[in-house]
């Protein structure tokens, strides 16, 4: 994960980034009440289980982060009615759900008020999904693209990059919500 936060920083100069022991859950908090994001990337371990109490994703400082906090957390990233525009959730089966959580910590994040998620599917390569991330930053900046283009496009660079032939490693993340 830090070659996936060093490639999300070197896409997005200026950006603001949570590593290692500063990723805490009183860190986060105060980030997102100080400051109203419109991207939060969040690329870190987690899990998903039809056990409500086993469904989070893990800080820098191991503590777990349930679904009610996260949900929590992207509100109060709206002080001002300035709606998140994007969750990143690359940590595995991020988008993976029941009937509890649809879509898992994707559809957490929506119905927490971002516009849209992008979250994986499965067990995701790390290295596959750093240069998807960096890529997809680097197409979002296009004016042409949207996020579903941007996504589209960071996968079809990760098939042309010969490591990544396999759906396994370039598919498992998805765009849902508002795809403009």
């Amino acid at each position: 994960m830090p070659t996936e936060v060093a490639s999300v920083l070197a896409a997005l100069p200026g950006s603001q980034a949570l590593l290692d022991e500063a990723f805490s859950q009183a860190q986060l908090q105060q980030a997102l009440q100080e400051t109203p994001f419109s991207i939060l990337h969040f690329a870190t371990h987690g899990q998903f289980s039809p056990d409500p109490t086993e469904n989070f994703i893990i800080t820098g400082q191991g503590e777990t982060v349930t679904f009610g906090q996260l949900e929590g957390f992207i509100q109060a990233g709206n002080p001002n009615n300035s709606q998140v525009d994007l969750v990143m959730l690359t940590a595995c089966d991020t988008a993976a759900g029941d009937d509890r959580a649809t879509l898992g910590l994707a559809g957490v994040a929506i119905r927490a008020g971002a516009r849209s998620a992008i979250a994986s599917l499965w067990q995701a390569d790390d290295t596959t999904t750093a240069q998807i991330s960096q890529d997809f930053y680097r197409f979002l900046k296009e004016p042409d693209l949207n996020k579903a283009q941007a996504l589209q496009q960071a996968q079809i660079q990760a098939l042309r990059r010969g490591s990544s032939v396999t759906p396994g490693k370039w598919a498992s993340l998805i765009l849902v919500g508002n795809w403009l």
